[in-house]
């Protein structure tokens, strides 16, 4: 089944009210964790199982935007994710596999019935299932898969006690029994041994490659000593579950009750899959990027091999360790063996050491004293691409660990590197692992420089009300850098960082200036910038901040930043004129409006109250003042404070006049604890229409007998005419009595 469309088998149930305060509020100052667990191969699938803290709390809200998956260095962009929600409950499909040989006879029996028993309690009885079988020296499947309790408790309780341990084959039965009939998205098996297995015929990477093929978890649980505990905790590890033991056979209850709510907490884990399409046995590195979640950025590495017949093939996982240290030194890093083998063949084997020459040098390789390869032959070939490290001798080995220890000689960097060391188509001369190699990684230090910071400056201007201006204004902003590292801060350069709103540079006026020699010397040598700055007028208080920025090319920048107060200005006004448009009635032969107001709208843009404030309007031309007006206003209100307006208003006339004239008006505003203000606005006064005179004159009598006439004339000169007769000509001909008008333009 897809992970995309399992959702549909998570059961709605509320968790348990101690789970769910894991994850309500907030945590600050977090930052992520991403355990990036394991790849799983499900051809052509790839999963990608991996756990998200936040400052050390478990993270299920990642959304798909969060990552970025590449693979051998090409991004995965259709991918899908899946993570567990931690307020549903999962339903689940358990084989509970127990343990029947001889030694678990009398308390241990017990111990496991009453495990048993305590994690059928917790099923809800609906949608959870679970089958119950043992082994010993043979697998017996009891009780196949029920959501009936009764039937369950019935079947833990005819656990019997006898004959060999066949776990492995117990564990693989499990497997099978949850691919044939288990239906719920989290499956698993809970595997319980109290001894060595002694009777199996299937191998430990048959289970775990049965498991991973068919997302199936396995849970470990040793009793007593004696286990194969490499063993059984790497089922656990590889399969995406646990491992746990324990000396006291009344203990196992408890330790079900915590496998159950892993299990029905999707496995606390979340999972990545996408579609791969090339079979070509070739090595992928998986590189999972968690970016801008919780506050930072985490990105995490693996590697699988696409397989060439997936039948035959088991992979066989190690690693290259991580290590650091200074420039010029040797830097040891080891080769892990990270699945175990037990009495199995590790043929010759060979890869190709590849790493950044200009990072590091290949010295040596060994295998040391209590190595899995140790007394191993370790041959060292120079290659095209790298360092070919070939292990010509076959050797048996058992469990896992450190297989060689691998030695470079480190470069001398200007500062902090870390180079990737890899260790690329590894392979047998024989056998069915497919190696897999993880890289390591070797940081090297060089000697730092370590800089700090002090400013300097006024923390608070004042308003000067005598001279109107700040003080102090400009003021001047100090950065001292001191050098007590081991090593010069090359290229020293400065640069201010500030709010243009609140100040503006006077000297320099570039934001950046070069440090007064090219770099800053360790041991306690020291440096400064100055800046000299001017605060510009503000009608409230505020606190601004002023940065200095010292930047170095071989160190991080370092910010020193200073809070000014800078309060309020004294009042300052502005004004305004309001003059309506000024138009000829024909009609009536005046103008509309007259006498006509003029009104000035004064604001006070400062940060204080003024006093008394007064207008004064100077009429110009044929404009006057009317009768009674006064040239001089008090503003209503009289008093301003910060933001507020007032206005005064004049009634001026001006006489007809038969030509356009246009009029600049003035008003000055002043007040005493205040700079004073001029503001104009133009007036235009339009030309009045010139009247004219028609005279019609009659070309015969205007007094005739019937059958004459007579001719009106309308005289020349004029673009249109219009007789009330209708005609449209400039004389008409008369031949009846009446009263003619004509209308020309």
């Amino acid at each position: 089944m897809r992970i995309e469309n399992a959702l549909s088998r998570i059961s709605r149930f509320t968790m348990l009210a101690s789970l769910l305060f894991a994850f309500m509020g907030t945590v600050t100052d977090a930052q992520p964790n991403l355990n990036f667990k394991r790849t799983a191969v499900n051809w052509p699938t790839i999963e990608l199982y991996f756990m998200v803290g936040c400052d050390g709390n478990p993270a299920y809200n990642m959304a798909k935007q969060d990552f970025r998956i590449f693979e051998n260095d090409v991004e995965v962009t259709n991918f899908t994710l899946w993570c567990p929600d931690p307020m549903l409950r999962c339903a689940i499909s358990v084989s509970m596999v127990f343990d029947a040989s001889g030694s678990m006879s009398t308390a241990r029996n017990a111990g496991a019935k009453q495990a048993g028993n305590a994690f059928v309690d917790l099923m809800d009885g609906i949608a959870d299932e679970a089958t119950v079988m043992w082994y010993s020296s043979y697998v017996t499947v009891y009780q196949q898969m029920t959501t009936n309790k009764p039937m369950l408790y019935t079947a833990i309780d005819a656990l019997p006690a006898g004959g060999a341990t066949a776990w492995r084959d117990g564990a693989y039965a499990g497997i099978l029994e949850l691919i044939n009939d288990g239906v719920n998205q989290c499956r698993a098996v809970i595997l319980m041994t109290d001894g060595g297995d002694n009777a199996s015929s299937r191998t430990f990477a048959e289970i775990v490659s049965l498991a991973n093929r068919h997302r199936i978890r396995v849970f470990t649980v040793g009793l007593g000593s004696g286990l194969d505990v490499s063993d059984l905790e790497n089922l656990a590890l590889l399969t995406g579950g646990r491992y746990y033991q324990t000396p006291n056979a009344s203990q196992l209850a408890a330790i079900y009750a915590e496998i159950w709510t892993i299990i029905t907490q999707g496995f606390q884990e979340c999972i990545i899959t996408y579609e791969r399409d090339c079979a070509d046995g070739g090595m992928r590195t998986v590189e999972l990027q968690l970016e801008n979640f919780c506050g930072g950025t985490d990105v995490k590495t693996k590697t699988y091999l696409a397989p060439r017949d997936s039948t035959t093939y088991s992979n066989l996982y190690m690693e290259l360790g991580r290590a650091s240290g200074k420039g010029n030194t040797d830097i040891t890093i080891p080769l892990n063996l990270i699945t175990p083998v037990n009495g199995e063949m590790f043929f010759p084997f060979e890869y190709t050491l590849q790493y950044d020459s200009q990072c590091v040098q290949f010295k040596s390789v060994v295998a040391p004293p209590g190595s899995l390869l140790e007394g191993s032959k370790i041959d060292v070939v120079p290659a095209a691409n790298g360092t070919l490290i070939r292990v010509s001798d076959g050797k048996v080995l058992n469990g896992n660990g450190k297989l060689m220890d691998l030695t470079f000689t480190a470069s001398d960097p200007l500062d902090t590197v870390c180079c990737e060391i890899e260790g690329i188509d590894p392979k047998f001369d024989q056998g069915c692992f497919t190696p897999i190699i993880d890289p390591g990684e070797i940081c090297i230090s060089p000697r730092v420089p370590v800089v700090t910071c002090l400013i300097d400056g006024p923390l608070e201007l004042t308003w000067q009300v005598d001279t109107r201006e700040y003080a102090p204004n400009p003021f001047p902003v100090t950065m001292r850098i001191s050098n007590d590292g081991d090593k010069e801060a090359q290229n020293v350069q400065f640069r201010i960082v500030y709010d243009t709103n609140d100040v503006q540079l006077v000297s320099p006026l570039s934001d950046v200036q070069a440090g007064l020699t090219k770099d800053l010397f360790g041991g306690g040598f020291n440096m400064e910038a100055i800046w000299q700055v001017a605060a510009t007028e503000r009608t409230d208080t505020v606190s601004t901040e002023i940065c200095i920025v010292a930047s170095f090319d071989n160190h991080e920048d370092v910010v020193c930043c200073l809070q000014v107060t800078i309060p309020p200005t004294g009042p300052k006004l502005e004004c305004g004129i309001d003059i309506p448009d000024i138009v000829f009635d024909t009609g009536n032969d005046i103008y509309i409006p007259m006498p006509f107001p003029v009104t000035a709208t004064v604001t006070n843009t400062g940060g204080m109250s003024t006093e008394g404030v007064y207008a004064t309007l100077h009429p110009v031309g044929d404009l006057s003042l009317v009768p009674g007006e006064a040239a001089i206003r008090v503003l209503d209100p009289v008093r301003l404070s910060p933001q507020e307006q007032g206005t005064a208003q004049w009634l001026l006339e001006h006489p007809l006049s038969t030509v356009e004239r246009q009029y600049t008006l003035q008003v000055w505003v002043r007040t005493n604890n205040a700079d004073s203000v001029l503001c104009e606005e133009n007036v235009i006064i339009p030309a009045i229409c010139d009247p004219f005179d028609i005279e019609l004159t009659a070309e015969g009598p205007l007094v005739f007998c019937e059958g004459d006439s007579v001719t009106l004339d309308a005289g020349s000169g004029y673009a249109t005419y219009r007789w009330s007769s209708g005609e449209s000509t400039r004389s008409i001909e008369v031949w009846a009595s009446g009263v003619y008008s004509v209308t020309v333009s």
